[in-house]
């Protein structure tokens, strides 16, 4: 069995120098005007591409985050660019 923490450095070193490349879920709420809760569940049902988990931490790769945004503003039934969620 794998322990957590190899898991952890696994995935960190993965990342290696790309770290400044990924969001936490509080900064990638803030980018798409939501509750940062809801990007948490959005990762756990793997909604958002570009995931990578650390433990009990998500990290969102931004440019993946971005091309994602893009093709939701494309689609007729936007999942989170409600009149309740759209910045004035």
């Amino acid at each position: 069995m794998v322990s957590k923490t190899y898991e952890w450095w696994t995935s960190l070193r993965q990342l290696g120098d790309n770290m400044q490349n990924y969001l936490t879920t509080m900064e990638a709420s803030q980018k798409l005007g939501v509750n940062p809760r809801t990007v948490q569940q959005w990762c756990k049902i793997q909604k958002i591409p570009g995931v990578v988990k650390m433990g009990r931490i998500y990290l969102i790769n931004e440019n993946e985050l971005f091309k994602w945004m893009k093709e939701q503003e494309q689609r007729p039934n936007k999942i989170w660019l409600t009149p309740k969620y759209q910045k004035v």
